[in-house]
């Protein structure tokens, strides 16, 4: 017998595979289109900082395929590096957008998923648009499931932000249900050891 968690992880990668553009409300998009906006400006102004600094050094230490974008630079770099550094400098100067009922700043984990899995699979900005409304969608979804309780002991920015991330990544790449819900199970694992996980 599958596990509550599994089925309702089922749940979420269906809605992921489901939904795209053209199910997505004009009103939406026109948001999720101000949401990305307003992110590359928490990220241009994160640049020139000491986290940009260091980080440039990192990454350059490492080489690697050249195929996505650092914000405020024409330097590509491999996808999971570029998420992580234009997360980081997007968060810097903390002006970033906010859910106030879940709690938990959306754009700064899902946007450099998707901008850099969006470079990799080549999508078009219309792709790109719907799996940044997707991954904040699961997000704060996630968040809001979670509770007050979780946000006492946990920041839902760093442990809730993991499955928006997966979502909108994946979606991008194609996943189908099954890698899907695998991707948002391993999600779980990455989110500061949540035990639920193990039941996805």
């Amino acid at each position: 017998m599958e596990s509550r968690s599994y089925e309702t992880t089922k749940k979420l990668s269906a809605f992921i595979v489901e939904t795209d553009y053209e199910r997505i409300s004009q009103e939406v998009i026109e948001r999720a289109k101000i949401c990305f906006l307003d992110w590359i400006g928490s990220a241009y102004s994160g640049t020139s900082s000491f986290t940009d600094r260091l980080m440039h050094h990192w990454i350059k230490e490492r080489g690697g395929m050249r195929i996505s974008t650092l914000i405020g630079s024409k330097y590509l770099v491999p996808p999971e590096q570029a998420a992580l550094y234009n997360g980081m400098i997007s968060a810097v100067m903390e002006i970033d957008d906010v859910h106030e009922e879940a709690s938990i700043h959306a754009g700064i984990g899902v946007i450099p998923a998707a901008l850099a899995a969006a470079e990799y699979a080549r999508s078009s900005g219309r792709e790109l648009i719907a799996s940044i409304v997707i991954g904040y969608d699961i997000s704060v979804r996630v968040a809001r499931a979670a509770g007050l309780p979780h946000h006492h002991f946990w920041h839902p920015t760093g442990t809730c932000n993991t499955f928006g991330a997966a979502a909108a990544a994946g979606r991008l790449l194609h996943l189908d249900e099954e890698r899907l819900t695998m991707a948002l199970g391993l999600s779980g694992t990455q989110a500061a050891g949540l035990w639920e996980s193990i039941n996805v």
